[in-house]
């Protein structure tokens, strides 16, 4: 059995306090950067070379960013890119897949009917 004082109890309640901020933007990122994936992500890409000079670290990451916000699709965004998210892109973008998906489904279908019958 657990036991935890009634100090312990305090200084969490105090530093749910304290954090309740930050806890709220980090829950306010998540829309933008999904599951904060993104540290993990990036961690094992850019440490797999080695920089000799900041400069060259600096570069790495901001194409790393940059791919990871502009060309990378997320799952958890409808397969859409952030950057395409963020400028109001992604309706536009789902619309015409859906246009695209229903446009083959029926070429599909009608050439399906002629092998048949």
């Amino acid at each position: 059995m657990l036991r935890v004082g009634r100090s312990t109890v305090r200084c969490e309640s105090v530093v749910a306090k304290r954090d309740a901020p930050v806890i709220d933007a980090m829950r306010e990122l998540s829309g933008q950067y999904p599951r904060f994936g993104y540290h993990r992500s990036m961690k094992n890409v850019v440490k797999l070379e080695h920089y000799y000079f900041p400069w060259e670290l600096e570069k790495a990451i901001s194409e790393w960013v940059h791919h990871y916000n502009h060309e990378r699709y997320h799952e958890s965004l409808d397969n859409v890119t952030p950057a395409d998210v963020f400028e109001g892109r992604r309706n536009d973008i789902l619309d015409q897949r859906a246009l695209a998906k229903a446009t083959t489904m029926t070429k599909r279908k009608v050439h399906n009917l002629q092998l048949a019958g």
